[in-house]
């Protein structure tokens, strides 16, 4: 045998032992994943989904870094501790990993939405989980007590950095319009002054919040902004509040028998959710409260600690009305499930609670306050029902109306944002009595025609997607251990792509020439002085800074502007971007009132202040 018969026959031995040449596809796809990803620095944004860039793409430096990474990855192979790792079973999963979430982020800074792109790529994703993580079964070093540690805080420190400070970002970006952050922002304010939950930018008078929404719960919230008595305080304090969702997460997940690092990621998956990190988009709403809530709740259930159950049952109740829902859905499931008998005697005693609340709440919102939002629900009532009863009777008589309704356009885009992204887990189990938690992910998000509810980036999302990750965590449970890290990773991975819409979303709100200017405004609103003879209006985006202002009211931009729709008062305050403008401004001005000079000229470029 020649020299070079033996290499060859070396050569084919070597190719045969790594699977035909499958560690070499691996590497050669990781490469290239890594390289596309790499050459997105050296292209502006705009052109990537565009199919000149075909044409136009650098191929000399794709080659380079392709050889570059290839190489990387073939001198790591011959390192004998890292020759058993799996290193380039690792490099796939890492590069998908970084691929996807990459091409995420500049689909949706490009289209604005990137649901298109995941499901142009979630089987690729899928592929490389299981072929990676499945069948190679990628051994991952092992964890110390601080590596668990680690991500969970980092996790937490990750979602409340973003939430917090994002959201916070918003108010001094005049990005915070008055419907809802104005409200309460003033709401907040009378509160700390011993007045109640009043606002008069609600409907332009005087009227207690409590008589739209019943959410006592704010009062838990006072003490800290009495301490610091801001509008940011209350985008912290929402960031707060969600974010520790992250530890009865992983204690749910702990009395499922799951280990202390894989219970971490169950955490961080909560961390990347769409639903929670999106739900804080649109500034402080009271359910905000109800992921930690609910979730103390479930792991109180869970551990059958009465005292916290019923505890953290009640608080829920006090968030808003519909609270009741879930709280009403957990007692039922609880009485229909295999669990102990003392656990289904609770589950019916708070589900009797909850539909007690439920009815007395909103008796009370009918006769002495502006009634439920009944025409969210318009389409299942029949001539001369009311709400509960057309519901009911709709179910039963003509299911598959409902069924029709249920995954209509944004309905079906809303269900992969928050169903897809944890593999559909949710919607599989062997024990029936699980699906009565979906009931509020239906009945709340799917089933209304107020486009909001269906929508990840509203505040609609929070209690329904609490159960949707409790039924993530205990059908998983029921998996092989093989098939649950699969899933996990997956998960991991989508929830990654489907967070960066929300992340891009936010910093494009961000990129501002005119910073100082805001500020300038900020700062020009916030000081304007609280005389009780003065009232106060002004288009929606100026509303939160004035939130100390007792007498306050906002334009509601119509064509022809009323009394009602834009009231006189001794000052108004025009935004000179805002499109009618000019419409509002020759209104007041016909009512006899004259624009006053602002000396800024920062802020005289935005604001017009007309007076009496």
């Amino acid at each position: 045998m020649t020299e070079n018969e033996a290499f060859m026959n070396k050569f084919f031995t070597r190719f045969k032992a790594s699977e035909h040449g499958g560690e070499y596809l691996m590497r050669f796809i990781s490469a290239w994943l890594c390289s596309l990803v790499l050459i997105l620095l050296f292209r502006p944004v705009r052109e990537v989904f565009n199919k000149e860039y075909a044409g136009e793409a650098p191929y000399l430096l794709l080659i380079l870094f392709f050889a570059v990474f290839y190489g990387l990855l073939t001198v790591l192979r011959f390192i004998p501790k890292l020759r058993d790792m799996k290193t380039d079973c690792a490099a796939l999963l890492i590069s998908t990993a970084q691929f996807t979430v990459a091409y995420a982020v500049v689909m949706f800074r490009e289209k604005g939405t990137n649901i298109d792109f995941f499901l142009g790529v979630v089987l690729f994703i899928a592929l490389a989980v299981w072929y990676t993580v499945g069948k190679h079964r990628i051994r991952l070093p092992k964890f110390t007590k601080k590596c668990w540690i680690a991500v969970l805080a980092l996790s937490a420190v990750f979602m409340l950095v973003f939430t917090a400070l994002a959201m916070s970002l918003r108010y001094y970006k005049l990005c915070t319009p008055c419907f809802d952050f104005g409200i309460f922002t003033q709401m907040f304010e009378n509160m700390k002054d011993g007045l109640g939950p009043v606002t008069t930018v609600e409907r332009n008078y005087e009227l207690s919040h409590f008589a739209v929404h019943f959410s006592p719960a704010y009062y838990l919230m006072l003490p800290f902004y009495m301490l610091f008595p801001h509008p940011v305080t209350l985008q912290i304090l929402q960031g707060i509040f969600v974010t520790s969702g992250i530890i009865p997460v992983f204690l749910i997940a702990r009395k499922y028998g799951f280990s202390l690092i894989h219970s971490s990621l169950f955490s961080a998956i909560y961390a990347l959710y769409p639903a929670f990190t999106g739900g804080c988009s649109y500034d402080i709403h009271e359910n905000c409260m109800l992921p930690a809530f609910l979730l103390w709740l479930i792991w109180a259930t869970e551990r059958e600690k009465t005292i916290p159950m019923l505890v953290f049952a009640l608080l829920t109740l006090t968030v808003k009305e519909d609270a009741a829902v879930y709280v009403a859905v957990i007692g039922l499931y609880l009485l229909l499930s295999d669990r102990s008998k003392r656990t289904r005697t609770l589950g019916a005693v708070i589900f009797v609670i909850a539909c007690i609340y439920f009815f007395a709440v909103c008796a009370y919102l009918n006769n002495s306050g502006l009634g439920i939002m009944e025409w969210r629900y318009k389409d299942y009532m029949y001539r001369g029902g009311a709400l509960i009863t057309s519901l009911v009777v709709t179910a039963f008589t003509n299911p598959g109306y409902i069924l029709s309704n249920l995954f209509t356009g944004e309905k079906l885009t809303f269900t992969v944002q928050t169903l897809g992204v944890l593999g559909g887990i949710p919607l599989v189990s062997r024990k029936i009595a699980r699906y009565i938690l979906l009931i509020p992910f239906v009945l709340v998000n799917l089933m209304p025609t107020y486009s909001y509810q269906h929508s990840i980036y509203f505040q609609y999302v929070f209690g329904s997607c609490v159960l949707v990750i409790w039924l993530f965590i205990m059908n998983m449970s029921e998996l092989s251990y093989n098939r649950a890290r699969c899933f996990t990773v997956f998960s991991l991975i989508a929830c990654a792509v489907m967070f960066v819409s929300t992340m891009t979303g936010y910093l494009s709100n961000f990129h501002d020439k005119d910073y100082e200017a805001h500020g300038a405004v900020i700062s020009y609103l916030e000081q304007l002085p609280d005389n009780e003879n003065e009232s106060i209006t002004a288009n929606t985006f100026f509303i939160a800074p004035l939130y100390k202002q007792k007498e306050l009211y906002t334009i509601n931009d119509r064509d022809v502007p009323t009394d009602e729709s834009a009231p006189l008062a001794d000052i108004v305050l025009l935004d000179r971007t805002n499109a009618k403008f000019e419409t509002n401004y020759n209104y007041f001005t016909s009512l006899g009132m004259k624009e006053v000079t602002i000396e800024d000229k920062r802020v005289a470029s935005l604001v017009c202040r007309l007076e009496l």
